[in-house]
């Protein structure tokens, strides 16, 4: 009636297969549902607007951020010790798209964050980012900073969580790159960590309350590789308080990450499994020692139809 069972390799195929629907069909529209969800007058302003409004406001943005790269280039080539660029860019954005609303900067960091522009072009696993920080942290830092006659455009908080949620977003295809191994994500790492350490972003990080603890925790509560990557340099590198707590439960979320790395075991190659209980543990002197009790084994599960029982199992008379 139901035939035989899927093989492991099917089942892992639906699996990725159902995550890349979630991913393209829900999860990808939860952070834009939750910050519209969060305020009246932007749910109501985003019901009005519709799509050919909003391409008109990124392109805009977009203009005006590429206007800030051409000129703070030139800043950088002519070694001007005074940069007008990012104030010129602020000002553009105020002028046009004062009151920021939570559409505009939802777009603002989609630019930003999403489609790269804060990443070098040939972004590679281990290059620096140290050209990226200089072209873009004047801007960045004048759009996260409070100003006595306004409010910041871009919180600094919202900027972090962004990339961080990007940095640590499911594979969209299973042809994309290994994501311990995407130069993007480590990207995107390098930068939290440059707000969150910097010299340069101290100002902003003053007006930010613990905005590192939070992160942190953040990092230890759902433990990434990239989020454990993030969570040990800032223990080393930034100004921690209750430092050596914070440790313990970095310790504590490896050792979970370890476990469950464990578990993930490719076992498509193994063509048979040891029977439970038949191999023994070798001693420091060479000889086999047998194990009491159930031994864990890695092997292929063989299907079964349903209804089969192992050899030597009788059926009630």
């Amino acid at each position: 009636m139901h035939r035989h069972l899927p093989s492991l390799a099917e089942l892992k195929r639906a699996a990725a297969e159902s995550l890349e629907w979630l991913w393209e069909w829900y999860w990808n529209h939860l952070d834009e549902a939750f910050k519209i969800g969060a305020n009246a007058t932007a749910r109501g302003e985003d019901e009005e607007m519709g799509v050919e409004s909003r391409m008109l406001i990124r392109d805009r943005l977009q203009a005006v951020l590429k206007t800030y790269v051409k000129e703070r280039k030139n800043e950088v080539k002519s070694k001007s010790k005074e940069s007008k660029a990012a104030s010129t860019a602020l000002s553009s954005y105020n002028l046009r798209f004062a009151p920021s609303t939570m559409t505009t900067q939802h777009l603002l960091l989609q630019l930003l964050v999403e489609e790269k522009m804060t990443l070098p072009t040939d972004k590679k696993l281990g290059s620096s980012m140290s050209g990226a920080f200089l072209i873009w942290s004047p801007f960045l830092l004048a759009a996260c900073t409070n100003t006595p006659a306004e409010a910041a455009i871009l919180p600094m908080s919202a900027l972090i969580t962004h990339m961080m949620q990007a940095m640590n977003a499911p594979p969209t295809s299973r042809a994309m790159v290994n994501p311990d191994l995407d130069p993007v994500r480590e990207g995107l790492h390098d930068w939290i960590l440059h707000i969150l350490t910097s010299a340069e972003w101290t100002h902003a990080r003053a007006s930010a309350a613990s905005i590192t603890e939070d992160m942190l925790g953040r990092c230890l509560s759902e433990p990434t590789i990239w989020n454990l990557k993030l969570a040990e340099k800032l223990l080393r590198d930034a100004d921690v308080p209750n430092l050596q707590s914070w440790r313990a439960v970095l310790d504590a979320a490896r050792a979970e990450d370890d476990v469950a790395g464990a578990t993930e075991v490719d076992v498509e190659g193994i063509d048979k499994a040891a029977p439970v209980g038949e191999e023994g543990a070798l001693k420091a002197d060479g000889t086999e020692e047998k194990i009491s009790g159930p031994v864990r084994v890695l092997g292929m599960w063989k299907p079964k139809p349903i209804g089969w029982l192992p050899e030597g199992w009788e059926e009630d008379e």
